[in-house]
């Protein structure tokens, strides 16, 4: 169900997920029924290319072993992005996301219900899901918390292409927090359709 509620587009259902998964080289199965709400804002001078904005999110997710579950579950995570103007033909984008979970039985999360980290949208210069706890044999299993941001500067050196440079940095985690930081270069083109990005980044811890 969606509506709008104090400004926020406000999202509410229902999910049920039952079968066979893998994470890292563990395979497990379970069934869960977890109600689930989302509250999304944006702010924008332009849609196409905002050069002052701001963009939040706010998720939950509950689930209950009394109604259809293998285990409780209590997800919660926060998005934001922010535009502001650095000069006449540059500007500076920041984000952030934060995630935290509490559940009765980790290893019965799929990974759609588990943190990672690492990949274009979250910490670049690490492969897609590359960050996060890992089992005896080293293989990534995900955590209960997520923590990254990031901070990128954009120059436009003519009218539609641009030039790019960025910082991120995060984990997900369970026990204790280590920062994972990438940086990179990139190229910027502004299109009819949209912005088109191309960038090269590399770990640096």
């Amino acid at each position: 169900v969606l509506d709008r509620w104090h400004g926020y587009a406000r999202t509410l259902g229902l999910q049920y997920l039952d079968g066979d998964f893998t994470v890292a080289d563990e395979r497990r199965a379970s069934q869960l029924l977890f109600a689930e709400a989302l509250l999304e804002r944006k702010r924008a001078d332009d849609l196409m290319f905002p050069r002052r904005g701001i963009a939040v999110s706010y998720g939950l997710r509950l689930a209950s072993p009394a109604l259809l579950s293998d285990t409780s579950l209590a997800q919660l995570r926060a998005d934001a992005r922010w535009v502001r103007p650095a000069s006449a033909v540059s500007r500076l984008i920041l984000r952030a996301s934060r995630g935290a979970l509490a559940t009765g039985n980790f290893d019965a999360l799929p990974p759609e219900l588990r943190f990672f980290a690492g990949g274009d949208r979250s910490v670049r210069g690490f492969d897609y899901q590359a960050i996060g706890e890992r089992n005896a044999t080293g293989g990534v299993i995900g955590g209960r918390n997520l923590l990254v941001a990031s901070a990128e500067y954009e120059y436009y050196f003519l009218e539609r292409w641009g030039a790019a440079v960025f910082v991120d940095a995060g984990d997900a985690f369970s026990s204790s927090f280590n920062a994972n930081v990438g940086a990179g270069l990139g190229l910027r083109r502004r299109s009819p359709v949209g912005l088109v990005r191309v960038a090269v980044a590399l770990p640096l811890s």
